[in-house]
């Protein structure tokens, strides 16, 4: 366990001492049922929590789907951790029985299965204890020996040491991270793509997707679970946000910082990334039918979608078939992209806080 992992502050490496990894300036962090917790903040218990400690609790029992089941009333949120559809990306990625990958936000372990059967390892990193644990049970009942799951990245800092892989995953975790994190929300996201650089080997590869700010949803008046269900939400410009936000009854802090199709493309060549290839997720990135990549004959590959791509609020479904082809990445609802870390010469230097 000790050789895949680092202080998230010094990067220096951990070795373990009962139930701790400590460094060596004495950081301890503890390992609670399995599971080592790189946690800088307490976790909040927004009542969630409780009845994922519930579900965990009877997995063992019924098994990790019907606990899911019996515990959540709500059938699309069952779908939404269970559903394989959702780790289609990994068609994107270049794996293989050799590849070492570390997925930043593993949830409940919906991609982290489909990750561990074409990768040699899988590193799982996932903010929620109770989810970290969660996911470690699932993939303990599917027979999974080829991955290693850690609760930590609040401060958007990695637990793992400089180099260590070659796929860094960000499945929708972009858009949510920094929110325990005092400053900026842009600031801990150049962070988290500063680190991910950092843990990847040079011509490693980062896959991220994201919500787009300005995607077609919002800017035809879509409620923005980002800024409190406000219609437009975080399309509208973000010095008015928060005033629109009080107006109308809702906390003035957007609960996460969507980016656009410019920004984040920035953010990733700030961080050290070079070859960028972008690809329209059809209808969206929760659940995705198809991946078109926006270079190249994207208008005769939208003519070829299947039905179930346009599956999308009708409003929607009404003007993507319109859009010229150039505009199309600028508004699509979610943005994905691929990204190869460049040469140690080329990437960004990381202050490691003392």
């Amino acid at each position: 366990m000790s050789s895949s992992y680092a202080c998230p502050r010094t990067h220096q490496p951990l070795l373990r001492q009962g139930d701790a990894l400590v460094a060596p300036d004495g950081r301890r962090y503890p390992i609670v049922d399995g599971v080592p917790r790189f946690l800088a903040y307490p976790p909040p218990d927004d009542g969630s929590a409780e009845r994922l400690r519930r579900a965990l609790a009877l997995a063992p029992r019924l098994g990790w789907r019907d606990a899911l089941a019996e515990d959540m009333s709500d059938p699309s949120a069952v779908a939404y951790v269970t559903t394989p559809q959702r780790a289609a990306y990994v068609e994107l990625l270049p794996l293989g029985p050799t590849t070492r990958v570390l997925e930043v936000g593993c949830s409940l372990g919906q991609g982290t299965l489909a990750l561990a059967r074409r990768a040699a390892f899988v590193d799982a990193l996932e903010v929620v204890p109770e989810q970290a644990a969660f996911a470690r049970e699932r993939l303990r009942q599917e027979g999974v020996s080829n991955v290693a799951v850690a609760c930590g990245g609040d401060d958007c800092r990695l637990p793992y040491a400089d180099e260590r892989f070659d796929v860094v995953v960000m499945n929708l975790v972009l858009e949510w991270c920094g929110q325990r994190e005092p400053g900026p929300f842009l600031e801990a996201q150049r962070r988290l793509l500063a680190e991910a650089a950092r843990a990847l080997r040079p011509e490693g590869v980062l896959f991220v997707a994201t919500k787009n700010r300005f995607g077609l949803p919002y800017l035809l008046g879509v409620a923005d679970e980002h800024a409190w269900q406000l219609p437009f939400g975080s399309s509208l410009p973000r010095w008015l946000l928060p005033s629109f936000l009080r107006a109308t009854g809702r906390p003035a802090q957007p609960r996460g910082r969507l980016v656009s199709f410019r920004r984040l493309s920035t953010l990733l060549h700030d961080a050290g990334f070079g070859a960028q290839r972008a690809y329209w997720a059809a209808p969206d990135a929760r659940y995705p039918a198809a991946y078109v990549p926006f270079d190249g004959d994207l208008a005769a590959r939208r003519a070829a979608l299947p039905p179930a791509a346009l599956a999308v609020r009708r409003r929607v479904r009404w003007v993507v078939p319109h859009l010229p082809a150039a505009l199309l990445k600028h508004v699509a609802p979610s943005l994905v992209v691929t990204a190869m870390r460049g040469p140690a010469a080329a990437r960004p230097a990381t202050r490691r806080a003392a």
